[in-house]
């Protein structure tokens, strides 16, 4: 918003309002001015209306910003808003819709200063973002993953990789329902280099195991896990591991999983009709949609058949 070439008292652009409505997310910096200016208040109000109408993810950063006072409009935020009560009376049919986006927004989970080194706080922010990116571009690559998006976005908010601590997911569900698929795309990295080990014990892998991701930040994924003992002995325990470690399991085994006590499980669902239907002509007919023919009905038989399972559709 820190154009010259806008024209001070106006509103933003309609470039502005397309490049909204285009992007997948927004980065917003709330200062202690921010609420100074109509400019970044309609901004504000078009990014939460595409995050309600369409998804838009929302990234607030406080800077220096305590965000009850954008919550409850004290402080800084009421002054700003008393001037623009003053300024002009056109400002007044905004007033309601700008309160209820900053508290909206105010309750979103976000980054905060809190007296922090600059650089550090920007070097972790951009580190964040673009381990997201990296989560949704992943199923972007593969157009065949029919479903994909949806659920891949019910385990990110479950695995939480925001958050420095070390958490344990467990994928639970029936064989083919893309337990598997889930996990490795959300492998976007490799802590133990490939290489060949000669090992005569469990106990020498366990020690091999621990001595190799010993306080690292690691993401490690145990696929088809069905031995709590076997669990045990490739994950160990939690003081293993780095902050911000993930170790996702995928099991048919719920009660596996409530033994070894992981942290949240996710249950992937089956698709939907609409998607079970759209996989199906993916691959019977190599088209996104069942050609107008006899095969209409037949294709509707089997996707019903299918229950909305992946493996079986394929």
């Amino acid at each position: 918003m820190d154009d010259p070439k806008l024209e001070a008292g106006k509103g933003i652009t309609l470039e502005l309002f397309t490049a909204i409505q285009e992007s997948w997310c927004s980065v917003i910096v709330f200062s202690e001015t921010y609420a100074s200016s109509s400019w970044c208040l309609d901004e504000l109000a078009e990014i939460v209306k595409q995050k309600n109408e369409r998804g838009h993810k929302i990234f607030p950063i406080f800077y220096d910003v305590d965000p009850s006072d954008l919550r409850k409009l004290t402080g800084r935020v009421e002054e700003a808003f008393l001037k623009h009560e003053h300024r002009d009376m056109d400002y007044k049919d905004k007033m309601d819709r700008w309160r209820m986006t900053l508290s909206e927004v105010a309750n979103l989970k976000g980054w905060h200063l809190n007296n922090r080194h600059e650089s550090e706080f920007i070097t972790n922010i951009v580190k964040k973002i673009s381990a997201r990116l990296c989560q949704r571009y992943s199923a972007v690559l593969d157009g065949k993953l029919i479903g994909i998006d949806s659920r891949l976005e019910e385990l990110h908010s479950k695995i939480d990789i925001e958050e420095d601590d070390v958490r344990i997911i467990g994928i639970c569900g029936m064989g083919g329902i893309g337990k598997t698929t889930l996990a490795k795309k959300q492998l976007l990295c490799h802590v133990l280099l490939e290489e060949n080990f000669n090992l005569f014990s469990v106990y020498e892998g366990n020690v091999m195991i621990n001595h190799r991701v010993s306080h690292k930040k690691a993401l490690v994924v145990i696929d088809d896990a069905d031995n709590l003992q076997h669990l045990k002995c490739l994950v160990g325990s939690r003081d293993w591991f780095g902050l911000g470690s993930r170790i996702i399991v995928t099991t048919r085994d719920e009660h596996l999983l409530q033994s070894y006590q992981v942290d949240v499980v996710y249950r992937p669902t089956t698709l939907d009709n609409n998607e079970a239907l759209q996989l199906f002509s993916l691959k019977a007919f190599n088209s996104n949609k069942v050609p107008e023919s006899d095969f209409s009905e037949l294709s509707k038989c089997v996707v019903e058949y299918a229950n909305g399972l992946p493996l079986a559709l394929e």
